[in-house]
């Protein structure tokens, strides 16, 4: 696929109009010996597409992840950060296919960025799995505060432990998010290498 592919052409050394009762080639006394068939092969020189793409979207996506490092509390920081990797995706990619011929099948480059896509729209489903299980936390903890003037010390136990139990799977989470997001873009790529 492009722009990792290559073009095979073979050519057919005969006359183009005229069969061969109508036209004969009549070597001089040496004849020229040549073969029946002739195989070009075409490779791209495909090192415009990796600075100009691959490295630019490979890093957008891992600065998307960057969030997963981020207190869970810090919601406006994820989010600023999940919203700008997938701008600055989008730009990318309008760029990189003003540099590209309109064709109507599938190219590499296509796969590429809509996988980089979906990585960087995943990070924000994983920050809304988050922020819910924070709030969680805060409607716990909250509801523990109203009720710390009526309830017996070990329903306030029980409540608290609970808010703290939900703050962990937050925390959870994000370091399961650490290293599952890495380890499938990695995968990604070698499958990907693989079959290019």
């Amino acid at each position: 696929m492009f722009p990792f592919d290559s073009l095979s052409c073979e050519i057919v050394l005969e006359s183009y109009s005229f069969n061969t009762d109508e036209v004969r080639l009549l070597w001089h006394d040496v004849p020229i010996t040549m073969m029946e068939k002739v195989k070009f092969t075409f490779a791209r020189r495909y090192g415009f597409y990796l600075f100009q793409s691959y490295f630019p979207t490979s890093l957008t996506v891992i600065s998307s992840w960057v969030g997963f490092f981020f207190d869970v509390r810090s919601v406006s920081a994820r989010i600023t950060l999940g919203v700008s990797s997938l701008l600055a995706l989008t730009f990318q990619f309008g760029n990189v296919l003003r540099h590209l011929p309109r064709v109507s099948y599938i190219k590499c480059l296509d796969v590429w960025m809509i996988f980089s896509v979906i990585f960087i729209f995943c990070t924000l489903v994983e920050l809304a799995i988050v922020c819910q299980l924070n709030r969680l936390v805060e409607i716990t903890s909250h509801f523990y505060s109203i009720k710390i003037l009526d309830l017996q010390m070990g329903t306030r136990e029980t409540n608290w432990v609970k808010s703290i139990r939900t703050l962990a799977k937050s925390n959870k989470v994000d370091r399961c998010s650490m290293i599952m997001f890495p380890l499938s873009f990695l995968i990604f790529n070698i499958v990907k290498r693989c079959k290019d």
